[in-house]
């Protein structure tokens, strides 16, 4: 297995290289100084963004479950067991890198969310869209635009069916056993059956089940987190200014690992928000909606919860308690703090950091191991719906047949990837994002400026105190299957 490790490692540093970190930090740059920090001015907007007032109620899915299926999605195991690794060997610089990311790849989502919407397509009740789509519908060379956009797909579909879910699914396993001694298998198993039930009814059953999950998994792991940071209240300060001088590099402990700190921060902030490899576009696109902008403000917001809150509260958590060890390239320890459970950087991480708080010691496995469990699961459902719809991208129409299949191969690739080592599942995470990532961040850099044109006659439109209304013929898009009809 170690052989294993070692490929997809080195396969893993070609793919997701420092230029590609620095491509898509550079890009949240440039889009959001490109849209005027869209992620921030268009906030009095954020209540009608969420507004379902738009089409049949019987289309797609609302505009709160589009985003609160985007949330779900995104606030998943890498908002905890990624942030330890994160801090693990980029020390505690690499959490203001992550809020760096956070801030500017919201800017990455906005444009995904408005251009997913925009290029949308009706098919039945249901609307379809994503990077797929607007890769193939926004450029003029429809042949190469639809190569390309078929590539992204099947890339999407291997990446987030096979690749990608093993992080959720072998953290779940491994926090229920640490929790409740539970058996590894009957765990996935019964994980399996559960998700199963739910993916069985398509996107609109995503949605509701979401809409559940998430506000419940969100506010449970803040009130712990709240709980830890207070008990720990009088290092908040020393915490934070570990956090700034690390990150620049003028720590004394961590200022010689400032590289991995950015480099760790922005990758990981890539993996806990989804930003720049596209499912912010296809979540948007399921939303019925009467304009593009709404469903871009919301996904933009959804990446912002995500790092700004989710990611916070790990870090925090595991850096004022000492849960963890700091490890340097080359092997040194820098760091080894008084709650460190002796356990790779994971989960296990934060669970120490909750048996840390005497009120929270006698429970803390099990609260962990709840709260991982349906972190996971939004995220694991929320992959699902991206591939199929990619997959409904390559087939051209709904294959009934090709979607049972790709049901039952996603329920195998969670089992499996449940009980293999964990340091192959996110060097194959990181790999799927990677290609996915490629693709997407340079067709964003040239269909931008189609976004600017929206935005720029949204905000217009605004200011004069008119309703926004979307003509997608004003901006060369067909909408021929009706999907902004109404």
């Amino acid at each position: 297995m170690q052989d294993f490790v070692l490929i997809t490692e080195d396969i893993k540093n070609i793919i997701s290289n420092d230029f590609f970190i620095g491509l898509i930090l550079l890009s949240g740059v440039y889009f959001t100084i490109r849209l005027v920090f869209p992620q921030f001015r268009f906030a009095k907007q954020l209540k009608w963004a969420l507004s379902d007032n738009a089409g049949s109620k019987d289309d797609g899915i609302s505009p709160f479950q589009a985003f609160i299926t985007a949330l779900g999605a995104r606030v998943g195991v890498g908002n905890v067991a990624g942030i330890a690794s994160a801090i693990a060997t980029g020390g505690p610089g690499a959490i203001f890198w992550i809020w760096v990311f956070g801030i500017f790849g919201s800017a990455i989502s906005f444009l995904e969310g408005v251009l997913g919407q925009a290029y949308k397509l009706k098919d039945g009740d249901e609307f379809l869209g994503g990077a797929a789509w607007y890769i193939w519908r926004g450029f003029k060379n429809k042949k190469l635009s639809k190569a390309i956009g078929l590539l992204f797909a099947v890339i999407a579909v291997v990446s987030f069916g096979i690749l990608m879910p093993g992080v959720q699914s072998n953290t779940v396993v491994n926090s229920i056993h640490q929790g409740f001694g539970a058996d590894k298998t009957i765990t996935i198993v019964v994980a399996a059956v559960f998700i199963a039930l739910i993916i069985w009814g398509g996107i609109k059953s995503i949605g509701k089940i979401e809409a559940i999950l998430t506000p419940i998994k969100c506010v449970a792991y803040l009130a712990f987190a709240a709980i830890v940071i207070s008990y720990y209240g009088e290092y908040l300060g020393e915490t934070f200014e570990a956090i700034i001088t690390s990150a620049f590099g003028i720590n004394a402990v961590f200022g010689g690992i400032v590289g991995q700190a950015i480099t760790m921060g922005v990758r990981r902030g890539i993996y806990s928000t989804d930003v720049a490899y596209g499912p912010g576009g296809t979540f948007a696109a399921a939303a019925r909606c009467d304009h593009p902008v709404k469903q871009g403000i919301l996904q933009a917001l959804s990446v912002l919860l995500s790092t700004l809150l989710i990611c916070t509260a790990t870090a925090l958590m595991v850096i004022q308690t000492g849960a963890g060890q700091i490890v340097a390239p080359n092997g040194d320890v820098l760091y080894s703090g008084p709650s460190f459970p002796g356990t790779a950087a994971g989960a296990e991480w934060v669970q120490a950091a909750l048996k840390s708080v005497p009120i929270l010691e006698a429970w803390a496995p099990q609260v962990l191991a709840v709260m991982i469990a349906i972190f996971a699961v939004g995220t694991i459902i929320g992959f699902y719906y991206i591939i199929e719809n990619n997959l409904r991208f390559i087939m051209g129409k709904t294959n009934k047949g090709a979607i049972f299949i790709t049901k039952l191969v996603f329920l195998a690739a969670l089992v499996i990837s449940a009980v293999v080592d964990s340091s192959f599942i996110w060097n194959t995470a990181d790999i799927g994002m990677g290609m996915l990532g490629w693709i997407n961040i340079i067709c964003l850099l040239f269909l931008s400026p189609k976004a600017v044109a929206i935005v720029k006659d949204f905000t217009r439109e605004v200011k004069a105190k008119e309703k926004p209304k979307f003509v997608p013929e004003k901006y060369g898009i067909d909408d021929a299957t009706g999907a902004w009809k109404n």
